[in-house]
């Protein structure tokens, strides 16, 4: 094999594994952030959720659901459940 051959399969393969390194980088990294928002959309929703059931006595289920309905940021068949201090729903 000549040197112009070995150069080429080693420069193919130093940019595959560069490639593929940045690849799995990007994709842990992408899903991470993910999983992070997920969990903090779903926190401050219950936040949300909490203070109007807390603070309003007129809010109940009917107006929960009108709410949440026109929210842009809802999630794919989402159910919203509420428990008291004794796991009660």
């Amino acid at each position: 094999m000549n040197i112009r051959n070995k150069l080429i399969i080693l420069f193919v393969s130093i940019v595959a594994l560069i490639s593929i390194v940045t690849s799995l980088a990007i994709y842990f990294f992408s899903s991470d952030y993910r999983q992070d928002e997920f969990y903090r959309r779903l926190e401050n929703k219950g936040r949300i959720t909490a203070k109007l059931l807390i603070e309003f006595d007129e809010v109940d289920d009917a107006l929960l659901r009108k709410i949440e309905k026109d929210n842009p940021i809802n999630l794919y068949n989402e159910k919203m459940v509420i428990y008291d201090f004794k796991d009660n729903v």
